[in-house]
């Protein structure tokens, strides 16, 4: 996760958040910068009947927060079709200009 503030303003300041997480379907996973936003991400496999065990291709959901709880502006889709292996980004964005980009990539294991 990216935080980019003051993007309209001149000098942009950001902050960063690198983090791996299990992702259970169905359960979401909250990740949260330090006084920053937060990001509701949820997950589930898609029917793969080509293949036998876990299917390579995911939806991925994503729910921004700023740090005074309300909702950030989706720039991108707020559901993504995935596979294992691919990165895929999400962003919101604030009213004020600030710009919140979750990169986000699956694996199994």
């Amino acid at each position: 996760m990216v935080y980019h503030k003051g993007i309209d303003q001149g000098p942009v300041l950001y902050s960063e958040l690198h983090t791996r997480e299990q992702v259970y379907q169905g359960h979401p996973v909250l990740l949260k910068i330090k006084n920053g936003p937060q990001v509701a991400v949820r997950a589930k496999f898609l029917d793969d009947f080509s293949n036998h065990g876990p299917s390579a291709h995911i939806e991925i959901e994503a729910q921004a927060t700023s740090e005074e709880g309300t909702e950030m502006k989706s720039v991108t889709k707020r559901k993504m079709k995935i596979s294992i292996g691919e990165k895929k980004s999400f962003r919101f964005k604030r009213d004020d200009g600030r710009l919140l980009e979750v990169g986000i990539t699956p694996g199994v294991g």
